[in-house]
């Protein structure tokens, strides 16, 4: 299974939207259709926290090597 937006800077900017909603930046941010993390890459790039999920654990692979870069 391949992840489409996986490194997309587009797809980020398109997460941020969301992610950046007015609200407590102690508040979590919840995926539970994380794919390949883009959500948590735009959580991560606004100091929130969050939790992934994703029944394809290849997601989580491709999510953490694109947080080292």
């Amino acid at each position: 299974m391949s992840f489409p937006s996986s490194g997309n800077a587009n797809a980020i900017d398109s997460a941020l939207r969301p992610v950046k909603v007015p609200i407590s930046s102690t508040f979590l941010v919840l995926d539970i259709f994380a794919g390949s993390g883009t959500t948590g890459r735009a959580a991560r790039h606004l100091n929130r926290s969050y939790i992934l999920c994703d029944i394809n654990s290849n997601g989580k692979d491709i999510f953490l090597e694109s947080i080292e870069e």
